[in-house]
């Protein structure tokens, strides 16, 4: 798209992310080209909560996941960011830490916040429980750390049934999720796409078909 309309390609880089109506595109379900959108996974979360801002294109790319899928985190996100439903946060520091995503756990960076300033983990076990969550090892695996994030939790005013639902969401949603930094900049590339889909259509469609297998 950009060579068709005589652009560098660092002229992505300076459109403006609040543009209503590229959003209004994605909203409108018109994704076929959109990076990433083309998927089913994503497509169904947009057609429940559509797309108002950039933080909700980096959370529906990681939000179709099979964590977030599986555990109900993706579901809970659509009814909190329709205002349907209410998040709920344990504490300050879960506020701090989950606010952009309405208290569920969506990246990696999040499960080693809670890990370090919820469960009293140090570093060296936050940097081994992140690289289970990237490898996604699963349960038995991440099992080993269990003890030391409930126990420090306690130990931090969490009741024992908060420290045991907070692991449960590490496990269950964490175990699976991307870190934030892959997710904005595979949302950069999603929002540029739409963005040219909504106001250079012809010169999308001729990139798209130059680029089409068949």
């Amino acid at each position: 798209v950009a060579e068709q309309l005589g652009k560098p390609y660092r002229w992505f880089y300076s459109l403006p992310l609040d543009d209503r109506k590229t959003y209004e595109t994605m909203t409108g379900m018109r994704l076929n080209g959109v990076f990433q959108f083309e998927g089913s996974a994503l497509q169904n979360i947009v057609r429940d909560m559509g797309v108002n801002d950039f933080n909700d294109v980096v959370a529906i790319t990681s939000l179709a996941r099979p964590g977030a899928l599986m555990s109900g985190g993706a579901a809970k996100y659509v009814r909190y960011s329709t205002g349907a439903d209410v998040p709920e946060y344990y504490s300050d520091a879960h506020r701090k830490i989950t606010g952009d995503t309405y208290g569920i756990i969506v990246y990696q960076e999040q499960v080693m916040f809670i890990a370090k300033d919820i469960g009293g983990m140090g570093w060296e076990d936050v940097s081994d429980l992140r690289r289970a969550v990237s490898k996604s090892m699963g349960e038995e695996y991440m099992a080993k750390f269990k003890d030391k994030f409930v126990n420090g939790a306690i130990d931090n005013g969490y009741s024992p049934d908060i420290a045991e639902k907070l692991w449960g969401e590490i496990v269950t949603s964490g175990s699976y999720s991307f870190n934030k930094s892959h997710a904005v900049a595979y949302g950069y590339v999603s929002y540029w796409t739409a963005y040219c889909k909504t106001h250079f259509p012809s010169e999308f469609a001729v990139a798209c078909l130059d680029n089409a297998a068949d």
